[in-house]
């Protein structure tokens, strides 16, 4: 970097006391310096732009003119001080107006989409879910078919919705790419009553509310990272439930008939499982042994979390 630097500066000095007769003086050599440190910081602006790199290869630029006269431009001290606070409120001026341009141009590529998938009767379906930076609910409804309600910014995320041989693939992820900070994807997924399905759900940086409580899921996979879960458990048959959360706040609500045994591995988490029992270091169990009809065993695997539980 200060070879380069250097190498420019030698070149400038030779075409520039060659072609534009150039006499060169210490302040001359200081000021071509300065410009040249001005103008490297600037070209930062073509990996991270910021309006202060934006000032300064503005400003740099205005040291050029001043050095060679371009354009019988001869700025005294005073005026070179005065046009590096201009330079520097040119530049946000310029970074606002970029910003509302993009941030314009996001809401105007809203996607809303609703999706229905028929359902084979009596065939158990694979739900796959993958969603980053979102707010997800899904439940049950009256109707043999799956039904998506998706709201996202089609710049923001990538979407990918998939129905074959009752397998149904969702997943709505960040783009790598994007330079903004988006609002929330909106997502509701309705699932049949009383179907049989298997889950497997994974969840970035988001709000997920999974209400099986009218559907016959004996299976169900949850891997979460920085996210808020609301877990409702099938009251509808007996079932098992894997979860994995990082950096997240699991809410369990239990249904009155349904006997749950929790067994937990995991550092640094706050419990608050009042309607529990601990059995041994690893093992509660709900306290409606004795009025459940249905039993769910819940494996939680925990870091840095926080598990709270109540009895609807």
């Amino acid at each position: 970097m200060i070879m380069g630097i250097i190498s420019i500066l030698i070149g400038i000095l030779i075409f520039a006391s060659l072609i534009f007769k150039v006499s060169f003086t210490i302040s001359l050599i200081i000021e071509l310096i300065l410009s040249l440190i001005f103008i490297f910081n600037g070209m930062k602006i073509f990996k991270n732009f910021k309006s202060e790199n934006l000032g300064y290869l503005i400003f740099g630029i205005i040291l050029l003119f001043d050095m060679f006269n371009l354009f019988n431009f001869d700025a005294s001290m005073g005026e070179l001080i005065l046009l590096f606070i201009g330079a520097q409120l040119l530049a946000s001026g310029i970074d606002f107006f970029i910003r509302d341009f993009t941030q314009n141009h996001s809401k105007n590529t809203i996607s809303k989409n609703e999706q229905f998938f028929e359902l084979q009767e009596n065939k158990q379906i694979k739900v796959s879910m993958d969603v980053d930076w979102n707010k997800c609910n899904i439940t049950s409804h009256n109707e043999n078919k799956i039904k998506i309600n998706s709201k996202y910014n089609k710049s923001i995320f990538k979407q990918k919705i998939n129905f074959t041989d009752n397998n149904f693939i969702f997943e709505e992820k960040l783009r790598i790419n994007s330079i903004n900070i988006p609002e929330r994807a909106e997502s509701f997924i309705y699932l049949p009553s009383k179907i049989n399905a298997i889950l497997n759900i994974h969840s970035n940086v988001s709000e997920l509310v999974l209400d099986l409580y009218d559907i016959n899921s004996n299976y169900t996979k949850v891997n979460a990272k920085a996210s808020k879960l609301h877990l409702i458990p099938s009251s509808k048959i007996d079932s098992n439930i894997d979860i994995n959360i990082q950096v997240s706040n699991l809410i369990l609500e239990i249904p009155s008939n349904v006997f749950v045994i929790i067994n937990f591995i995991g550092d640094l988490t706050l419990k608050e499982l009042n309607n529990f029992t601990q059995k041994d270091d690893s093992t509660l169990v709900s306290n409606n042994f004795k009025t459940a009809k249905y039993t769910c065993k819940i494996n939680i695997s925990s870091e840095m979390s926080k598990i709270s539980s109540f009895t609807s």
